[in-house]
């Protein structure tokens, strides 16, 4: 019969472009996509159940939902995928979410995505195996993370020590970053992350001058941090992607 696909009221139009999908609108879904767009973020929502009880939700928030298999090409296209600035793969599947998420890798290599796995010593060999930006555990990590994850910064890689789990990460310095004009050491022991290095006007700093060095607009903070306190890289203003503004 193929795929099927519903999209709900006709105002709602799918974003042409810089937007982020959520494929599946459980509770996890539904808390990201919230702090997305209270973040000024235009969403798509992907979701095959038409009984779902958050697309009512949904509407009220003049969220667009397409309904279909987030795993399928042809409904990755639909919203705009090539065109996103990245995706999430948050179904209460694990199996799902690696198919929806290798779909995309498969249609757009570079588009950055965030994978829901219910067990995080797997979400780590899969990230390893896999190479996909980042795969988070829901046990280990509030809604507000895996929406930080897709908009924070790119990740680098995470691990596991003493049963927390740590992701490290690059975050460009914009005007509106919570840390811009701060001091790397001050900065750091606020939002509770360890600073590796700075790169700033082509140039690496490391050591003590890295933690007296005053976090500017253009510079790229090399960090890492606990998963769960990934949000502090956005609470205060939108965050931009490294991929969008370095090359």
């Amino acid at each position: 019969l193929g795929t099927r696909f519903q999209e709900y009221w006709d105002a709602a139009r799918i974003p042409l472009r810089h937007h982020y999908i959520i494929c599946g609108f459980g509770g996890i879904g539904l808390h990201i996509a919230q702090q997305l767009v209270a973040s000024g973020y235009e969403v798509v929502i992907i979701e095959r159940n038409p009984n779902c009880r958050f697309l009512n939700t949904a509407r009220s928030m003049k969220i667009p939902v397409i309904e279909g298999d987030a795993s399928l090409s042809t409904t990755l296209e639909v919203a705009n995928i090539e065109k996103a600035e990245a995706l999430l793969a948050v179904t209460g599947n694990d199996i799902v979410n690696l198919e929806i998420a290798l779909s995309a890798k498969g249609l757009v290599p570079k588009i950055p995505v965030v994978v829901r796995n219910q067990d995080p010593h797997l979400a780590l060999m899969v990230q390893q195996v896999f190479e996909f930006e980042s795969v988070l555990s829901p046990t280990e990590l509030a809604a507000p993370a895996f929406a930080a994850a897709a908009i924070g910064g790119r990740i680098l890689g995470n691990g596991i020590t003493a049963d927390s789990l740590w992701v490290a990460l690059a975050t460009l310095i914009t005007p509106g970053h919570p840390f811009c004009g701060k001091v790397t050491q001050d900065a750091a022991h606020s939002a509770d992350f360890v600073p590796l290095y700075i790169e700033s006007n082509g140039q690496e700093i490391h050591g003590w001058d890295l933690l007296s060095a005053t976090l500017n607009s253009g510079d790229v903070l090399y960090l890492t941090m606990p998963a769960n306190r990934l949000d502090q890289l956005w609470r205060n203003a939108p965050i931009q992607l490294i991929s969008n503004a370095v090359e």
